[in-house]
């Protein structure tokens, strides 16, 4: 099969469409573009006869050579009998323990370089919202664990309240907890797309 088929320009380039398109780059590897402008590397494989999925990083933090290179790994994972996934969640939580990144440690970080980018009434209205709606479900969960399936039940609740603006603004800025989490790979998801 032919493999590197993206240049860089092609991905810098690529445009959202209203629903996530893959721009395929061959072996399995591929790029997923969401309708946010979001890049994602993936790695379609299959193990046990089960078709799987490797989340290889986000774009452009991680470059088109190294998704390349992480394709080739797990290639050689998969030669050796091993599953790429999970090798990957072994390293993960290597990784999740020596950090502790979880949601509320995570969105703390977030919230101080916030606070030198906003006013503070806008900066304590959002502080109070994440507090109020996000903290007492998310706050102790391990980040790169979190599914959207959580995130949306979170969000249900401030709607259910009668609170749909809040819980609007509430994604945008779970979203943006998440991308900040992607930049200093806690996690490589964003459950809250």
């Amino acid at each position: 099969l032919p493999s590197d088929k993206l240049t860089e320009l092609g991905v810098r380039k690529a445009k959202p469409s209203s629903k996530p398109k893959k721009l395929s780059d061959g072996r399995g590897l591929f790029l997923l573009l969401h309708p946010n402008g979001s890049k994602y590397w993936r790695m379609k494989y299959r193990f046990m006869g089960k078709e799987k999925l490797l989340s290889i990083g986000v774009w452009p933090n991680v470059s088109i050579s190294e998704a390349r290179n992480k394709r080739n790994e797990a290639k050689q994972l998969l030669e050796n009998g091993k599953d790429p996934s999970a090798d990957k969640k072994k390293q993960k939580l290597g990784l999740r323990e020596s950090h502790g990144n979880t949601f509320g440690s995570v969105t703390s970080e977030w919230l101080e370089i916030k606070q030198k980018e906003w006013k503070t009434s806008y900066f304590d209205d959002v502080k109070r919202s994440i507090e109020i709606h996000l903290l007492p479900d998310l706050e102790n969960r391990a980040i790169a664990d979190i599914t959207s399936t959580e995130i949306l039940t979170v969000l249900k609740k401030a709607e259910e309240q009668g609170k749909l603006e809040a819980a609007r603004r509430l994604r945008q800025k779970c979203g943006a907890i998440f991308t900040y989490a992607n930049l200093k790979i806690y996690c490589e998801n964003n459950p809250a797309l």
